[in-house]
């Protein structure tokens, strides 16, 4: 390699750098500026009016109405609440709360893969700010790219897992499954269209590195044995 190709590279490598820096404090940036600065008890946006109201009552005993329409606060899992019981503090402590997580795992996704934890950190705009109900579901979905125990956690998370413990009744999921306000809404399958893709696309990953595995293990051990067979 010349030299003007070496600089060339180094140039390259280092305006890349650049960009991953820069799109970090942009996206970053974002969701401490919207957290800062939106006004989510307005109209528009109700999720603090039922959210935190909802962490000073035990689980699944709150019940939100807006515009006409009445739905159960939190009917998700126990592990749900207690990764969201922050927001008993309050809305700056609950997001100062949220914000960490995103970074410390975005810092452990960036030891893997720093394009998969961009992928991550510009995930995440979404689900810090305008549908922050969703993160850890998403956290572990992403998770998953790694670890299968995540991608099981995900949905677990995300459905009322537990509910029937601590109510000792199945009403949590009976309501789920059948309110018009919930699985059934149509105002939320663009939502789990979201997290489906994004399940669907950690477990498609997570295959590939599964067989790419034991791609390498098999050559691995026919390597070993036609050198011992040498030998």
């Amino acid at each position: 390699m010349s030299l003007s190709q070496l600089k060339q590279n180094l140039v390259s490598q280092s305006l890349l750098r650049l960009a991953f820096y820069c799109w970090i404090g942009s996206t970053e940036t974002i969701k401490i500026l919207y957290v800062a600065t939106c006004d989510c008890r307005g109209i528009g946006q109700p999720f603090n009016a039922w959210f935190f109201p909802a962490f000073q009552h035990p689980p699944y005993s709150s019940w939100f109405t807006f515009h006409g329409i009445t739905w159960l606060s939190g009917p998700y899992s126990l592990l749900w609440w207690g990764l969201n019981s922050p927001a008993v503090l309050g809305y700056w402590v609950f997001f100062g709360y949220l914000l960490t997580c995103d970074i410390v795992v975005f810092a452990l996704f960036w030891k893997k893969n720093q394009v998969y934890a961009l992928y991550f950190l510009t995930l995440n705009v979404w689900f810090t700010t305008i549908d922050p109900v969703d993160f850890f579901p998403v956290l572990f979905a992403v998770a998953g790219r790694y670890r299968s125990v995540f991608l099981l956690l995900s949905p677990l998370t995300k459905l009322p897992v537990g509910s029937e413990l601590w109510l000792g009744n199945l009403s949590v999921w009976s309501w789920v499954l059948h309110s018009p306000n919930s699985i059934q809404g149509p105002e939320n399958y663009g939502r789990y269209l979201i997290l489906g893709s994004v399940w669907l696309f950690s477990l498609v990953l997570y295959l590939n590195s599964r067989r790419r595995t034991r791609c390498f293990a098999v050559e691995d051990a026919a390597q070993a044995t036609r050198g011992s067979s040498s030998t």
